[in-house]
């Protein structure tokens, strides 16, 4: 086998979790690669390199292939409310006060 070629394939299983994470939460509309028409909208609740879950608006839940994925268009970015309750240093006692 081509080294070349072998190191493609290599690059192509890897997967960027990071990535995959900035989506998550995401508002977008899905179009399949067999280029019909037909497309899925909803929040993307997972991804990696196999597989998408979308929640749709009506409560359905659909577990996509990603080599079914053709598009991923993003209608309102991730949302990071969750962030804002997130304690990012230690509370402590407030430092003005007198012991």
């Amino acid at each position: 086998m081509n080294d070349t070629h072998q190191s493609e394939i290599t690059a192509l299983e890897t997967f960027d979790d990071q990535f995959a994470l900035r989506f998550v939460r995401s508002r977008a509309t899905i179009y399949y690669s067999n280029y019909s028409s037909y497309t899925d909208t909803g929040k993307i609740t997972y991804l990696d390199n196999h597989w998408l879950e979308l929640l749709k608006d009506n409560g359905e839940q659909l577990v996509i292939p990603v080599n079914a994925v053709r598009i991923i268009k993003l209608i309102e970015a991730t949302d990071k409310s969750h962030e804002a309750t997130t304690l990012l240093r230690p509370s402590g006692p407030d430092a003005t006060a007198d012991s």
